[in-house]
């Protein structure tokens, strides 16, 4: 199914290579892992560093340095096993070694190499729990303290105050990108935090029922020494790394929306009713099968040709809004679809369908909901911000 449109003949064979190495390694040694830990919430620091030092062998968070193509290759082959595998190789691309990359200066470029080696996780602290889709009015603030010869962050200490909520990998982070306002401008701006002092107070959001193979944390600061990155200064920093990340969001919403369809075809093909006949013999199910087929292929041509005009510098943030709206929404109605193919079946997490579709209801959140996204599309095609 996932070769109806012969989307392979498209890549090269150094990205068909990729592809079906990430693919061996994510569903032979992470898939069988997932399912247990997502069921029993018992993601854990082993768990994480685990993960994190073998996707750093694969060579998974270094993919901006080659390709924004292998990049999303990457982020759907590792998002059919599962949305937080995705989210830890997304964030640590896009948002953390993006960041620090784009705008660290000295020795803050030392995170990028801990990052790439698997030997750091850094969280980006962005989202607060009343600002999440405004983020240009945060309530985070920055307070200048005294500057000293030989910091080895930034020319200046910082204080924070405040507090961030649904921040991928910021239970078991060891450094924070953190969003704050500085008063010397009144803008937003990054800061380094190191996660060991004792004034970042911060623990997994409880109870959640998404996500559950990854660390999702509420995080407070208290008089928190912090560095500036003395150019990450504006919304515009943010966005930047939001747009890469919303990206990647979209090959991973194809992965996951390809996984529920062939675990639905599967099972439909051996499920025998009415007449002693597989209910793929019945007109209804086969509608179903035909309509998610027209999503993936349609989501598999935009991924595509979007990465072609990312690497050739041709590509607008619209275009990737565009891509991360209509792709998530498709894939959770894919899953959904699915999950109702399966019947009662379908709640049981034995069988994926409902993990994804879980998952899928924060995807459809994050990085910008799909409201904000059509508000972006809407405002490139009528000039008119409607925010």
């Amino acid at each position: 199914m996932e070769q109806f449109y012969k989307i392979d003949s498209l890549l090269s064979e150094e990205e068909r290579i990729f592809k079906e190495s990430v693919r061996k390694w994510a569903r032979g040694e992470v898939y069988p892992r997932v399912q247990n830990v997502w069921t029993n919430g018992t993601y854990n620091e082993e768990e994480h560093k685990w993960l994190r030092s073998e996707i750093a062998k694969m060579g998974l968070f270094e993919l901006f340095e080659h390709s924004h193509v292998l990049y999303g290759i990457a982020c759907q082959e590792v998002e059919y096993v599962d949305s937080g595998l995705r989210s830890l190789v997304s964030v640590q691309n896009s948002l953390v070694a993006g960041l620090v990359d784009a705008y660290g200066v000295g020795l803050q470029k030392v995170y990028v190499d801990d990052v790439k080696k698997g030997i750091k996780t850094g969280c980006f602290a962005l989202t607060e729990p009343d600002r999440g889709s405004n983020p240009a009015e945060l309530k985070t603030k920055a307070t200048p303290g005294p500057v000293y010869s030989g910091t080895p962050f930034g020319l200046e200490t910082y204080f924070l105050n405040g507090s961030k909520m649904f921040i991928t990998n910021g239970v078991f982070a060891e450094f924070m990108l953190v969003w704050a306002i500085n008063p010397y401008d009144n803008q937003p701006q990054a800061f380094l935090v190191h996660t060991v002092d004792s004034t970042v107070t911060r623990r997994e959001i409880p109870n959640k029922m998404s996500l559950r193979y990854s660390d999702t944390a509420e995080i407070y600061f208290e008089e928190t020494p912090a560095y500036a990155l003395p150019d990450a200064v504006g919304l515009k920093s943010a966005l930047k790394c939001l747009t890469k990340a919303r990206y990647g969001i979209a090959w991973g919403a194809t992965g996951a929306a390809l996984a529920c369809v062939e675990r639905a075809l599967s099972y439909a093909g051996a499920r025998i009713q009415f007449h002693e006949k597989p209910i793929t013999s019945h007109q209804l199910i086969q509608n179903e099968f035909v309509d998610m087929l027209e999503k993936i292929v349609s989501m598999q041509l935009m991924t595509l040709h979007l990465g072609r005009m990312l690497d050739e510098g041709k590509a607008h943030y619209s275009q990737v809004a565009l891509a991360k709206r209509h792709n998530v929404r498709a894939a959770l109605d894919i899953a959904r679809r699915c999950r109702d193919i399966l019947g009662a079946y379908g709640i049981c997490t034995e069988y994926d369908i409902i993990r994804h579709m879980l998952n899928l209801e924060s995807v459809i959140t994050y990085e910008g909901s799909h409201n904000i996204q059509t508000l972006i599309v809407g405002r490139e095609i009528t000039g008119i911000g409607a925010f």
